[in-house]
């Protein structure tokens, strides 16, 4: 299957410069560290926002959905690095993922109680995934698969709202009746279940698409996770009165420029400051957050 290269489409919107443009960038990964860089500079939404921007997308605002978009552009990164080990190159795995994204924007209903991180997981996932099998086979979907896949998402979103975190795979199980491998099925594979035999080349090794399912799954949830908890560090901040305090959380997840600096780097921003006590400051700081928090929900 030929691709074509796609770097130059992966910003959502018309308004930003493309990076296939500079003529000058011919390496991939040059291009690659560019991009990176350049979507780095769109931050972060608080819940509210979204909420604002799916309301305007619901009525045919094409600039809410680009400022929705554009501020996930880092989650798609981190659930395509997930799935380096395949042999489509990872920039054309971001431009798939941000072909899920866009169809996140499109479906979001913040009504549901989900951030639009969450949701759109499964559209970056169902892209790539999708794509992945189309290279190692033909495609063949199942009457009803896409009724249940549509039935457990709705479930996802109820038991996320119930227990507020992403409900676990056992879970899921539970409340659906179905099996995790059915489940995981569901979730990673719009494609008859047969193929997950299929052995493909997966990094260093040869691994069947089943395998390959279950060894990314767990990277994919935990970068959910991850940008779940930098989202809910982003909307208490404003409620931290220390603004020292505030960057350096900023700076550890990633809520600056979209990379998770450690200690270590943290301290060459603020050398006054000992890498212990950054360390110290960090979990005072999440614990005051966290107890902010669970005031503010008993308040509701």
């Amino acid at each position: 299957m030929e691709r074509e290269c796609v770097v130059d489409q992966s910003y959502i919107g018309e308004k930003s410069t493309p990076v296939g443009d500079n003529k000058d960038v011919t390496d991939s990964a040059d291009v690659l560290a560019i991009y990176l860089a350049d979507i780095a500079k769109f931050p972060l939404l608080k819940y509210e926002q979204e909420i604002e921007l799916a309301k305007r997308i619901s009525e045919g605002d094409g600039d809410a959905k680009e400022t929705l978009c554009n501020s996930n552009l880092r989650l798609v990164v981190r659930i395509a690095k997930c799935y380096q080990k395949s042999e489509i190159p990872l920039i054309d795995l971001i431009q798939l993922g941000n072909l899920g994204l866009l169809q996140a924007a499109d479906r979001y209903d913040p009504g549901r109680g989900v951030r639009f991180s969450s949701y759109a997981s499964l559209w970056i996932k169902a892209y790539i995934v999708y794509d992945i099998k189309e290279n190692i086979g033909e495609i063949h979907i199942p009457s009803g698969r896409l009724e249940k896949i549509k039935d457990i998402k709705n479930l996802q979103r109820d038991l996320y709202t119930k227990l507020d975190r992403h409900p676990k795979e056992s879970e899921l199980s539970a409340a659906s009746g179905l099996s995790i491998k059915q489940i995981r099925d569901l979730f990673t594979t719009p494609e008859a279940s047969e193929s997950l035999d299929r052995e493909i080349n997966w990094g260093n090794q040869t691994m069947s698409f089943g395998e390959i399912v279950e060894d990314v799954n767990q990277n994919v949830e935990d970068e959910v996770e991850k940008d779940d908890l930098c989202l809910r560090i982003e909307d208490l901040l404003d409620n931290l009165p220390n603004e020292r305090r505030k960057e350096i959380l900023r700076l550890r997840y990633g809520l600056k420029d979209g990379h998770y600096y450690n200690f270590k780097e943290i301290h060459e921003f603020f050398p006054e400051i000992t890498v212990q006590r950054l360390q110290q400051l960090v979990t005072d700081s999440i614990e005051k957050l966290h107890k902010m928090a669970k005031k503010m929900k008993l308040d509701e």
